[in-house]
């Protein structure tokens, strides 16, 4: 029976694993091998991608392991693995680690919904079963172009310091840099992706009527926003939680890189979105394209594509040309919703919260209802709130409700 000797990296996760595996799920696998160490075989296909025992690999790094031994088989005969050197305690151990790891993993509903069109499942599960574990995984579908944008309200309904609830998604008219509004919209919640596109090239006013009023901001300033927002966004952000920030090309990139990486963030890529049209300015080159930072807050396991929080296939590139919305005064700098949900895709799964502290007209509500997220927004300008909250509205049917005031929640 022919061996090989590989480096453990050799081996690629399947991205389309049907069973979900937490943080305690991963911490117990990765526990067992350091303490009674590596028993159960994994199984691969000729690419070496994993069929059965992701969770099994994404621990074992955990546990510093570096190396994995291939067996080739045909499935003509059983093969068992001969533990030697276990006490007898660590014996009963292992079989407990084994047994209580499986409890712990959870189907990914919204990854079997998919398999589920490829595949009979009906030997698996009877149809009541299937029926119950895939129950609301069926995409929403909006109602109307999800890129329109209403008109700014001359006279907001929305005043500083109310928080809405948007069927599953919560809305706070607030101060990215006040730590106490980011505790108020987040409720003792933590995301899972921050997807956000910050104000540049204008001043950034907290706690005013007039919140957002143009001007040319210095990167001294800039950076002053960006630290506070982000230093107070991070406790709200799961260990290992992903992270789009939207930024300038040109000078100003370096700004938004260099207060990321001061906060031991780590940058994986530089994506780009390539629209349709140049926009008219006064580079020499007119920008056809703009930035945005994509990584990964520290956190346990190996992160990215094949590994921990990863839910997108193995073909993204870095590149999404997407047309821009229809741009007007009100709103000249609005991101095409199909930009956040291609990028949202690949980094959550349906029910995982999605935080924006710069709302602005809301585009990650909106791709977060279309994805079956839980947005979480924070938005200085009342009358952007209200924005967002009457395109939510027209393209959902339902109705935003405003749960309590900032005056309310004193009294």
């Amino acid at each position: 029976m022919p061996e090989t000797d590989l480096p453990l990296d050799a081996l690629l996760p399947d991205p389309r694993n049907a069973r979900r595996h937490g943080e305690r799920n991963l911490a117990l696998i990765a526990d067992a091998l350091r303490d009674v160490g590596a028993a159960r075989s994994i199984v691969v296909d000729e690419t070496g991608t994993v069929l059965a025992g992701n969770a099994t690999l994404a621990a074992a790094g955990q546990a510093g392991l570096s190396r994995v031994r291939i067996v080739d088989a045909d499935g003509t005969e059983l093969i068992a693995v001969r533990r030697s050197g276990l006490t007898a305690d660590q014996k009963q151990r292992l079989a407990l680690y084994d047994n209580r790891a499986a409890e712990l993993a959870e189907w990914d509903t919204e990854i079997l919904a998919s398999l589920a069109d490829e595949v009979d499942l009906t030997d698996l599960w009877d149809a009541d079963e299937l029926a119950d574990l895939l129950a609301g995984e069926e995409p929403v579908v909006l109602a109307g172009d999800p890129d329109d944008v209403p008109d700014l309200p001359a006279d907001p309904v929305t005043r500083p310091g109310d928080l809405w609830t948007l069927g599953s998604h919560r809305l706070l008219c607030g101060d990215a840099t006040d730590p106490g509004d980011l505790a108020r919209l987040m409720a003792g919640e933590h995301a899972t992706c921050l997807w956000t596109d910050p104000p540049y090239g204008v001043s950034y006013v907290g706690k005013t009527a007039d919140a957002l009023t143009i001007a040319n901001d210095t990167d001294a300033g800039l950076a002053g926003l960006l630290e506070a927002a982000f230093t107070n966004v991070g406790p709200h952000l799961e260990a290992g939680a992903s992270f789009y920030i939207a930024h300038p090309a040109g000078p100003l990139a370096l700004t938004f890189a260099q207060v990321v990486a001061d906060l031991g963030w780590s940058v994986r890529q530089t994506l780009v979105w390539v629209k349709d049209s140049l926009v008219m300015g006064h580079a020499d080159y007119h920008y056809r394209h703009e930035p945005l930072l994509f990584g990964y807050l520290p956190g346990p396991g190996r992160r990215g594509r094949g590994g921990v929080g990863w839910h997108g296939d193995h073909a993204q590139d870095s590149v999404f040309e997407i047309p821009r919305p229809k741009a007007s005064p009100d709103h000249p700098t609005t991101k095409p919703v199909a930009l956040v949900t291609a990028m949202l895709i690949n980094s959550t799964k349906r029910g995982n919260v999605v935080l924006d502290p710069f709302g602005g007209s809301g585009t990650t509500l909106i791709a977060c209802a279309e994805l079956g997220r839980a947005g979480r927004l924070l938005e200085l300008d009342p009358r952007y709130c209200d924005v967002a909250i009457r395109r939510w509205e027209a393209l959902t049917g339902e109705t935003a409700e405003r749960v309590v005031t900032r005056l309310e929640e004193r009294t």
